[in-house]
């Protein structure tokens, strides 16, 4: 496999943690929990509250 697909398969793949990251807390909290964003401090603050953990799930099964 040469370099530059190698390349291109580990920007889809982040680019799928990124959305998928995004995307399930929002339609979690917005849908199931009914929560108003605005008392936790806006739709960034919930957001951004587990990026750091699932960053670091998302390298550890990548270097596995």
């Amino acid at each position: 496999m040469r370099q530059d697909e190698n390349w291109t398969k580990v920007s889809i793949h982040a680019a799928k943690f990124g959305l998928l990251s995004y995307i399930t807390p929002f339609l979690i909290y917005n849908s199931i929990l009914q929560l108003d964003p605005e008392e936790f401090g806006g739709h960034a603050e919930l957001l951004n509250e587990g990026q750091m953990p699932a960053l670091g799930a998302f390298f550890s099964s990548w270097i596995h």
